[in-house]
């Protein structure tokens, strides 16, 4: 699944309690630039603190004056107003009724909650804006695929007939319990635009091989347990099965990864290796007691 980069994801708020006065951008999936004006809103806080700053401003000859008009201006500033709108206030010394709340980034609208004449206040969202020129693709990958996968692990994304190569740079710590699955990200340069949040495509991992050697895995039930020592029966042809002394690293739904005892491409058996494995121990009773046939 394709999503916008969290880190390229900025909200839009007011700093004091406002009324939207007018609404500028009125849908979602609108491209803004970085400035441009998304609504204006009327504050009585802020329309205070613009006249205490154009009344500074008039008052000359005391260094004191000078700073408590820096001070005001500085008082704008933490309550969101843009500097361009100071600029015209400074010029004209008259405050502005509604000043325009600006997108903080160029980027695309995802969400839009202003509404004309609605009252917010900081704890409210106004506008979302993400920049889509870099975007994350997220998938779910199978725990037992997990220690194949790390950080700079080759991908590539196959989406609506076209491909794009990338790399992971994020594997998720904390697997599902239900779906025994964990996230893996790449990052992707999306200069033209053309990979949209929400579009789903497969991303293939070119995983590697895991930490610790474990290059080969056998079933479950193909291993024999003595308490002592662990072994497997291997297949030599013609009915003739040799057991195997292994040593085994984890264990997974796939079976025992086999750290030694084995050689790629040699079979073993798995379903009744238990009955094998007691004709074994009754011959070598019976040979024991000079009965074998």
């Amino acid at each position: 699944v394709v999503v916008a980069a969290e880190d390229r994801v900025a909200q839009v708020r007011v700093r004091a309690n406002s009324f939207v006065e007018r609404v500028a951008v009125q849908q979602t999936g609108v491209a803004v630039g970085a400035g441009e004006v998304l609504a204006w809103v009327f504050s009585p806080q802020v329309l205070q603190a613009q006249q205490e700053w154009i009344a500074a401003m008039g008052w000359t000859g005391a260094m004191s004056d000078e700073r408590l008009a820096s001070r005001a201006r500085e008082g704008l500033l933490l309550l969101g107003v843009d500097p361009r709108e100071l600029a015209v206030i400074e010029r004209t010394r008259e405050p502005l009724r509604a000043v325009p709340l600006r997108a903080p980034m160029r980027g695309v609208v995802m969400r839009r909650e202003a509404v004309l004449g609605m009252y917010a206040t900081p704890e409210t969202l106004l506008y979302e804006v993400a920049a889509l020129d870099r975007v994350w693709a997220t998938a779910s990958v199978d725990v037992r695929d997990l220690p194949r996968v790390r950080r700079g692990t080759p991908a590539t994304l196959r989406l609506e007939g076209a491909t794009r190569e990338a790399s992971v740079t994020w594997v998720e710590p904390v697997a599902s319990l239900e779906t025994r699955t964990a996230r893996v990200r790449v990052e992707l340069a999306n200069p033209d635009g053309a990979l949209r949040p929400g579009a789903v495509g497969t991303l293939e991992l070119r995983a590697t091989q895991p930490e610790g050697g474990d290059t080969l895995r056998v079933p479950r039930d193909a291993v024999i347990d003595t308490g002592a020592a662990q072994y497997v029966f291997v297949d030599r042809g013609g009915g003739v099965f040799e057991p195997r002394a292994v040593r085994l690293g984890d264990l997974d739904p796939d079976g025992y990864a086999v750290r030694e005892g084995l050689r790629a491409g040699e079979a073993v058996v798995t379903r009744g290796a238990f009955l094998l494995d007691a004709e074994s121990r009754l011959r070598a009773t019976l040979s024991r007691a000079g009965g074998a046939p």
